[in-house]
C-alpha cells in the first residue's frame, strides 16, 4: 500500500529528476557550436549521464502516478479509470523513448550518424519513431485531462494547481518547440512539487 507520504516523495523525486535532466541538457551539452550536429551532441561525454537522470525520473513517474490514484483518486468510475490507463500508457511510452535516447542513440551515432541527425529516421524521419512519440504525448495529455476532471469533481487541491498540472503535462509532452516544452516542464514541476508537499502533510488522504 502506498501511503500519502510515499506518494508525495515519489511525486517530488520524479519531477525533480525530470527538471534537472531538461535543464542540464541546455547547460552541459554543446548546443551552441558553430557547426552544430545532433549526432555529435549525442556523442558528447555528458549525453548518457544527463539522460540517465531523465531516465530515472521517467522510471519513478509511473509509481508517482499510481500513488496519486491510490491515495486520492480511487478508480471508481469511467473517468478515473480511463484517466489512469491513458496516463500510465503515455508515461511508459515516454520511458521507452527516453531509454532509446539514452542507450540506443549513442550506439547509432557511432555507426550511422545520419540516422540520428535532426530529421533522421530515428529522430523524426520515420513513422515507427514518430507514432510512439505522438501517441505518448496524446495519451499523457488525455490522461492528465481526465485526472484533472476527477480531481476537480472531488475538489482535491486548489484549482490553480490542478489546471497547472494538466497544462504542464500537455505542453511538455506535446510541445514541438523547446521553449514551449520548457514552459510546460516548469508548470509541471510547480504543480507536482505542490501536490507532493501537500501529500507529505498527510499520512492518508
Amino acid at each position: 500500500m502506498i501511503g500519502s507520504k510515499t506518494a508525495g516523495i515519489l511525486s517530488i523525486i520524479a519531477v525533480s529528476l525530470l527538471f534537472i535532466w531538461w535543464i542540464s541538457m541546455g547547460f552541459f551539452l554543446p548546443t551552441s557550436t558553430d557547426n552544430f550536429s545532433f549526432s555529435k551532441l549525442i556523442l558528447s561525454p555528458n549525453w548518457v549521464i544527463i539522460n540517465l537522470i531523465g531516465l530515472f525520473g521517467a522510471m519513478v513517474w509511473p509509481f508517482a502516478y499510481i500513488g496519486l490514484y491510490h491515495c486520492i483518486l480511487p478508480i471508481s468510475n469511467i473517468v478515473s479509470r480511463l484517466g489512469f490507463y491513458f496516463g500510465m500508457i503515455g508515461i511508459n511510452l515516454f520511458f521507452a523513448i527516453q531509454f532509446c535516447q539514452t542507450f540506443v542513440w549513442p550506439i547509432i551515432a557511432k555507426t550511422n550518424p545520419t540516422l540520428v541527425e535532426l530529421g533522421g529516421e530515428l529522430v523524426v524521419g520515420n513513422l515507427l519513431v514518430v507514432v510512439p512519440i505522438i501517441t505518448s504525448g496524446v495519451l499523457l495529455g488525455l490522461g492528465y485531462f481526465l485526472t484533472y476532471l476527477e480531481m476537480s469533481r472531488r475538489m482535491f487541491f486548489n484549482a490553480g494547481v490542478r489546471i497547472t498540472l494538466f497544462l504542464g503535462v500537455l505542453l511538455f509532452a506535446n510541445g514541438i518547440l523547446i521553449p514551449i516544452r520548457t514552459l510546460g516542464l516548469f508548470m509541471l514541476t510547480f504543480a507536482s512539487l505542490s501536490i507532493g508537499i501537500m501529500l507529505l502533510k498527510n499520512k492518508e488522504l
